[in-house]
């Protein structure tokens, strides 16, 4: 019987079929491109057939052998509120009050990041930035190596209300607040910003590669594979770049050595605009030192080194070898 029994539950498992997925980008309140084929896309068991369904118009396609499955549905005019749906023998995925209106993408740097609540009177316009018809989403930061189908941390639409308009994407709401006005049709919004990022962080490898950036691609590929190597060789070309702006002499750094370097003590760990009259109006750059013991035992571990608040780059070395940046 005990045998019997594992038999049972081995069948049950191999049998079980997931139920279908939307894109998390296709959620409650989303609103999708008017007047343009209307890609939806998710994910289902291998081969698996699903069914989509939005408005009046309806699809099937069959997941591939790695259960991803996309249709592009005929365009619509803006309106709604839409139920779309994917549906399977083994069960149905729902988003509910879906628009169709115009979609903006608004990305770039600290410009584009600064929210709404420190504008001027910000707090003032987001307690009037209710409206049903406009739908925000904040995509959250977050890196990859490698192109991906998902969000490791999951944007979701969001009618815009008070709360949801106040830490949004200033100049990207005050456009669609207008374009709402002048255009009186569903309009989602979409912040993805993250300030001091270069152009390539956002471009395909094929871009990076094809606008001179193939020294980039070419150490973000070591980073796939051997991590610590890449860290060191970019460590190493930042030397190299260092020494030929200040004609150091190797082994003459500030990361090698204290001389030529006026070193106060650090008065707190946080923005170097706290830390007195001098410091306020400074721009610029500063080397900061930490002498740190270590039994042999400790120095044979793995470690995590904090720098607290950092504003916009660091080059971190430890004995002289460098040990990781933000750049």
């Amino acid at each position: 019987m005990r045998h019997l029994a594992l038999a049972l539950l081995a069948t049950a498992g191999t049998s079980a079929q997931a139920a279908p997925q939307l894109s998390s980008t296709l959620s409650d309140h989303a609103v999708l491109q008017r007047g343009s084929p209307i890609p939806v896309w998710g994910t289902a068991s291998p081969r698996e057939k699903i069914t989509v369904t939005l408005g009046g118009a309806s699809k099937s396609v069959t997941a591939d052998a790695k259960g991803a499955w996309q249709v592009d549905l005929p365009a619509m005019q803006a309106g709604g509120p839409h139920a779309l749906t994917a549906s399977s023998s083994s069960g149905q995925a729902v988003a509910n009050d879906v628009l169709i209106g115009d979609v903006w993408l608004c990305s770039g740097q600290s410009n584009m990041e600064f929210p709404v609540r420190r504008a001027l009177n910000g707090e003032g316009e987001a307690q009037g930035g209710a409206d049903p018809h406009l739908r925000l989403m904040k995509v959250p930061q977050q890196l990859a190596d490698v192109p991906q189908r998902s969000f490791a941390k999951v944007p979701h639409w969001t009618v815009a209300t008070p709360g949801s308009v106040s830490d949004f994407s200033a100049a990207c709401y005050f456009m669609v607040r207008e374009l709402r006005a002048s255009q009186k049709v569903p309009i989602g919004a979409i912040d993805d910003t993250w300030g001091g990022t270069p152009i390539r962080a956002w471009m395909n490898e094929a871009s990076v590669r094809s606008s001179g950036g193939a020294q980039y691609a070419d150490m973000v590929g070591l980073n796939r594979s051997n991590p610590t190597a890449a860290i060191r060789k970019f460590g190493e070309e930042w030397g190299a770049w260092w020494r030929a702006q200040t004609g150091d002499a190797a082994g003459s750094e500030p990361w090698n050595s204290r001389a030529g370097l006026r070193w106060l003590e650090v008065p707190s760990l946080s923005y170097w605009d706290n830390w007195g009259a001098e410091w306020v109006k400074y721009v610029g750059a500063i080397w900061v030192e930490r002498m740190i013991t270590l039994t042999a035992t400790e120095a044979a571990q793995a470690a995590t080194l904090s720098l607290s608040a950092v504003d916009d780059a660091d080059q971190t070395f430890v004995n002289g070898v460098a040990v990781g940046g933000l750049n």
